[in-house]
């Protein structure tokens, strides 16, 4: 039987069936049932919407898989910190034999306060009163533990990010009858904006769809953006419609939920159907892709106009295509894997790419991968 779908606040409600009216995707945090839900939802249809609704505590889930691993990471940090406070410690009790008793009683409180703070309790803090070079110690030490404390959350939240993150990119290339795929995405920071992905284009085994994108900046904005862009994606290539029509509809989904951020993505998708051997793709704003022919042992630059995703609503993209033959190797970067630099601050560039792709082209797809990050 069906039910009526409700809310326990009503503003927020009112909100979320605003967005109902008028096609607009997005999320919020709604109590349910009288329990705290997160709500995801976003038109798939004229006349449909899809909704989740998840509790926050199944969310939180994968921070706790997590704690034993960040747990594990802290104490290692805190088993080195142990050592150096240990080694203050020494020379604290060596000058406590040295100084009056008038100062044997805040040497021994920073001494305890130390302890604690080794020990992992952060909210450690001491009192000393005096206006002489122990009060300022002690000024400094009750400084340590927040800092500690929010070195600590920091460590958990990036490496939960980094987690997530990379359980976002694909896991296994897809198999393909007349294609060796793969590939690989290795971050500067603990996350970036760098993306890439294989798309299920339907029910028709023999063709399979790829694309690439980097998003502006780092950090955890571009994640984010990279996280968006990616559901979008995915969700419109489900949905009949031309590269073209599919990469508009993203592009105007992006301007809606960036236009004040001032950010941007490039993207370059590709289609491959190895049975018609053809080859379909769509250039925004991205480094062009490299199709290398062994036979005559040169490489075809596969550039195409189109503006980069999240700065105009309005702009148009077009599609273009290639015929393929065996033996030719398809090649996808982003501006990261060039611009690497060596302990003399030389560029990777475009020459080593095109040089590691010709000694390896009768190897395989991975082979030709690793040998790229091994150089």
């Amino acid at each position: 039987d069906t039910d009526w779908l409700v809310a326990d606040d009503p503003d927020q409600f009112g909100a979320v069936i605003d967005d109902f009216k008028h096609g607009r995707s997005s999320m919020r945090r709604v109590s349910f049932n009288g329990c705290d839900c997160l709500w995801v939802y976003g038109p798939v249809h004229q006349d449909a919407i899809l909704l989740l609704t998840t509790p926050y505590g199944k969310i939180l889930q994968p921070i706790d898989q997590a704690e034993g691993f960040i747990q594990a990471q802290i104490d290692e940090m805190l088993g080195i910190t142990r050592y150096g406070i240990i080694a203050i410690l020494a020379l604290v009790v060596a000058l406590a034999f040295a100084f009056a008793r008038t100062v044997s009683k805040p040497m021994q409180i920073l001494s305890e306060g130390a302890k604690r703070l080794a020990n992992g309790h952060f909210d450690t803090r001491v009192h000393i009163t005096s206006d002489d070079e122990f009060g300022e110690m002690g000024k400094i030490f009750n400084a340590v533990g927040p800092q500690l404390e929010s070195h600590s959350h920091m460590l958990q939240t990036l490496e939960l990010a980094r987690e997530v993150q990379q359980n976002f990119l694909p896991q296994h290339p897809p198999t393909v009858a007349g294609l060796d795929i793969a590939g690989e995405s290795l971050y500067c920071e603990e996350i970036g904006g760098d993306y890439f992905d294989y798309l299920d284009l339907g029910a028709d085994p023999h063709k399979v769809g790829v694309v690439i994108g980097d998003v502006s900046g780092h950090g955890i904005p571009s994640a984010l953006l990279m996280t968006t862009a990616r559901a979008l994606l995915r969700q419109r290539v489900s949905l009949a419609g031309s590269i073209e029509q599919i990469i508009a509809d993203v592009n105007a989904r992006l301007c809606v939920d960036i236009e004040e951020s001032g950010q941007f993505m490039t993207l370059f998708y590709a289609e491959l159907q190895p049975e018609e051997k053809a080859l379909r793709w769509l250039r925004a704003g991205h480094d062009p892709a490299f199709l290398y022919h062994p036979d005559t042992d040169t490489f075809e630059i596969l550039m195409g106009e189109g503006t980069t995703l999240g700065i105009s609503c309005d702009v148009r993209f077009e599609e273009y295509h290639q015929a393929l033959l065996s033996g030719q190797i398809l090649l996808l970067t982003t501006d990261g894997i060039r611009e690497t630099r060596n302990p003399d601050d030389e560029m990777f560039g475009d020459a080593s790419l095109r040089r590691i792709v010709r000694e390896n082209a009768a190897e395989s797809a991975q082979t030709i991968l690793a040998a790229i990050l091994a150089e």
